[in-house]
């Protein structure tokens, strides 16, 4: 996946702006930061957010109001609120989530050019309910992420 998306690090598309953009800290940043996937606590963060992404519905098209970073915090919340495999900790960086969503066939583009965030192709429907503590729980009994 990180051969196909050279811009993908643990950040997100590329690394924030407080690295410069270019140069010798912004390169150092960007290969720091992809070399962090192999890391055994990204690996956790990505099962996380895979969990979380195969209990949602798609759309065939690209949802604006659903970014992965906002997805990422949903996760995060559940995890933290529900108890949901907190064996496997309770946070989510951003480009893991968007390495989950890719890795699980989710429709993927950068919110804008220079956008660290991407919007996915995540049903709105899911998007909601999973906001909706009284349906997690019922969906956390009946099938477990």
């Amino acid at each position: 996946m990180l051969e196909t998306n050279w811009r993908l690090t643990a950040h997100g598309y590329g690394v924030p702006d407080s690295y410069g953009g270019s140069g010798p800290l912004y390169t150092e940043e960007m290969a720091r930061s992809r070399a962090a996937f192999f890391d055994d606590r990204f690996c956790d963060q990505f099962e996380l957010a895979l969990l979380f992404l195969q209990n949602c519905d798609r759309r065939k098209t690209l949802n604006r109001n659903a970014s992965s970073y906002g997805m990422k915090h949903t996760a995060e919340n559940i995890s933290r609120e529900f108890g949901v495999r907190t064996d496997l900790g309770n946070y989510v960086a951003n480009g893991v989530f968007i390495a989950a969503a890719a890795y699980d066939g989710y429709e993927l583009r950068p919110v804008d050019t220079f956008s660290l965030n991407a919007n996915l192709n995540i049903s709105e429907r899911s998007r909601k309910l999973f906001k909706d503590r009284d349906w997690v729980r019922h969906r956390l009994t009946d099938q477990p992420i």
